[in-house]
């Protein structure tokens, strides 16, 4: 109570919060305002619409081909992208990934007595055991070792003899779904707002959690890569169904709709991470993202309609449309920061459809105004990827884009540990009370930030 009286905040009303509760002035600014579809805490405001909290200057846009910052040799699909000739900045030797596991050995033994790295240096046999568990359809591909009847299957290899790809999910999705069409059936119809919230219901029902969307128009085009990360070219064109033929895909000019939907990943394992690579918490997002997307579009196709895209950064970067969709906010750490769960938000991922669809709005809820004075995920970094300074225009990533006033993470130098996605202030679980109070804080009254 003493540390709420320090903020100004115990007593009538709360003090500060009271003083920021959403109003409206009139009836015509509250039609105006976005139906709360997400549901969002009082805190959250919307801004105009392509006003994110990230300054941004599109005359500095263009679109550009997907680049990989780093590969090393313990990624699954580092032959494969060696023998497409896809652009990569840095190739990880395996002496280097070695030393790279050795510091982050060395800081999970200094953050957690008694903390051992296993097998596989993920930690004891038990956590061991649960993210070897976690591995079965980990980051949307097939197996390449499984048993079926007795016997251990390379799937991947499989499916690859058979003209398919290494991933089960795909730019037009698994196509199991009969359309409206097929069944001799009309297909769904409803307002824009409607539609919204059917397509949240999906995302819903198969784990996702937030939803946003806006029409498609030549600025937000140019945050859609020119070249895949298999180095398949993506282009928009006038065809009826998406074409997803290697070394081609093309988005039907009729999905000028971008549909945006984010899960979360474990909290508290998330908090909790420690060893050479992204724990299960990180996995298993991953894992049921891929697996939500497939089951959504064939119910989206099921409806009648189209919902196009590839997974994470597929399509383009994944922190890009959501922080204009709202989302979240930009962070420091150069991903999207809910308001809610923080940086353990594992997908905030963007499909394009023909399905009419609302504009949402970006939200403001001081979460890159707080990035300015933590920088605790920049501190907790143990290779320095994350930068510690003022944000800048300024673009010195092979593989980023500049246009935007925003902290740069050198992805070169990220091994994909499990450390910074547990740092973050905002991770908090629902109804903690103390953090809702921050939060609420954090979003209206800045001054107050270096007191957390």
């Amino acid at each position: 109570r003493d540390f709420m009286k320090g903020l100004g905040l115990a007593g009538a009303g709360f003090g500060t919060a009271a003083a920021t509760t959403p109003m409206f002035h009139d009836l015509d600014e509250f039609i105006a305002s976005t139906p709360d579809i997400n549901k969002r805490p009082w805190y959250v405001k919307e801004r105009d619409y392509g006003d994110p909290t990230t300054p941004i200057d599109w005359n500095m846009i263009e679109r550009r081909p997907y680049h990989w910052a780093r590969m090393d040799p313990t990624i699954p699909i580092y032959d494969l992208i060696k023998q497409s000739g896809a652009p990569v900045t840095r190739w990880v030797t395996a002496e280097e990934k070695k030393q790279e596991d050795a510091i982050l050995i060395a800081k999970a033994k200094s953050e957690w007595p008694g903390w051992e790295p296993g097998g596989l240096g993920y930690g004891d046999i038990r956590t061991t055991a649960l993210n070897q568990a976690g591995a079965f359809l980990g980051y949307g591909m097939w197996p390449s070792r499984m048993n079926s009847s007795g016997n251990m299957v390379d799937v991947a290899s499989l499916m690859l003899a058979a003209g398919g790809g290494i991933m089960f999910d795909s730019y037009a999705g698994p196509k199991m779904a009969k359309t409206p069409e097929e069944l001799g059936i009309p297909k769904w119809q409803g307002t824009p707002e409607e539609n919204l919230r059917t397509l949240q219901a999906g995302v819903r029902f198969f784990g996702g959690q937030n939803v946003a969307s806006f029409e498609l128009n030549e600025n937000y085009k140019k945050l859609t890569f020119t070249i895949d990360p298999v180095g398949s070219a993506i282009e928009f064109g006038d065809v009826e169904e998406v074409v997803d033929t290697p070394p081609k895909k093309i988005i039907p000019n009729k999905c000028k709709y971008v549909f945006m939907w984010s899960m979360t990943q474990p909290y508290e394992l998330t908090r909790r991470q420690s060893g050479v690579y992204e724990g299960i918490a990180t996995s298993t997002g991953y894992e049921r993202g891929h697996i939500a997307k497939v089951h959504f579009q064939d119910f989206v196709r099921g409806l009648g309609y189209q919902m196009v895209g590839g997974a994470g950064n597929d399509s383009g970067p994944a922190g890009a449309f959501p922080i204009f969709g709202g989302l979240g906010e930009l962070s420091r750490a150069s991903y999207v920061n809910d308001p809610v769960y923080g940086l353990t938000n594992r997908v905030t991922w963007s499909m394009f459809t023909d399905m009419p669809l609302p504009d949402t709005r970006p939200i403001d809820f001081g979460g890159r105004k707080f990035c300015e004075t933590c920088g605790i995920c920049a501190e907790a970094c143990p290779f320095g990827a994350i930068n510690p300074g003022e944000p800048t225009w300024e673009e010195t990533n092979t593989f980023g884009n500049p246009g935007y006033l925003g902290w740069r993470c050198d992805y070169t130098k990220c091994p994909h540990c499990p450390i910074c996605h547990g740092t973050c202030p905002f991770n908090a679980l629902s109804g903690s009370f103390i953090h809702d109070i921050v939060k609420g804080t954090v979003s209206t009254t800045p001054v107050f930030n270096s007191f957390f």
